[in-house]
This record gives C-alpha cells, sequence and structure tokens, in this order.
C-alpha cells in the first residue's frame, strides 16, 4: 500500500472514531430524555388512577361532533 492510501485510510477511520463517539453520546441523551418521560407517564398514569373515583362513572353524552 502507498503512504497516501495509508493515510487516507487513517483519516477516514478518526473521523469514524469521531462520528462513533457523537453518535453515542446523542443515545445517551436521548436514553436519560426517555427515561424521564417513561418517568413522568408512570407518575401520570397513578395520577389518573388516584383521580378516577372523585369523577365516579358518570358518562356526559355528548353526541356526534358537529361535522357529522
Amino acid at each position: 500500500m502507498s503512504d497516501d492510501r495509508i493515510a487516507d485510510l487513517e483519516t477516514r477511520l478518526m473521523y469514524q472514531e469521531q462520528m462513533i463517539e457523537e453518535l453515542n453520546s446523542i443515545v445517551t441523551r436521548q436514553n436519560l430524555e426517555l427515561s424521564r418521560i417513561v418517568s413522568k407517564i408512570g407518575k401520570l398514569q397513578g395520577d389518573i388512577e388516584q383521580l378516577q373515583p372523585l369523577l365516579g362513572s358518570k358518562q356526559i353524552d355528548e353526541g356526534p361532533p358537529p361535522h357529522y
């Protein structure tokens, strides 16, 4: 292999390693955000379950939407 070809491969490897690090950082941040969202959804579900008895089983008959 020529020196130019080796230098080109080393340059490509460097950029690939940098891209992998950036993607790993993005995935890590998204994983943390997803964990926060799942936690908030769990809390909201708990809140809804606590409020359900207060609402009772009353159903409001709203009828069909106006475009019918």
